[in-house]
């Protein structure tokens, strides 16, 4: 949960969550995986980054209670 309340509020690259959350990059990147392959997250390139970003359409059909719990951001 602590990732997904990273991303619901801005794009994040692999080494900010890294930071954010405490936790090793082939930790960040594993979960970041099985999340896109799920449809739950989206990423761009910015330069050299990868930037990570949830996609709203699973989130408002799944969880709008947890949006609301989350506060403003551009999912909401």
């Amino acid at each position: 949960m602590r990732l997904l309340s990273l991303l619901v509020s801005s794009q994040q690259s692999v080494g900010e969550i890294e930071r954010q959350l405490r936790m090793s990059q082939p930790t960040v990147s594993k979960h970041l995986r099985v999340m896109r392959e799920a449809g739950f997250v989206e990423s761009a390139v910015d330069a050299q980054r990868r930037l990570y970003r949830l996609k709203p359409e699973p989130f408002r059909r799944w969880m709008p209670g947890w949006l609301r719990s989350v506060g403003s951001g551009p999912l909401t």
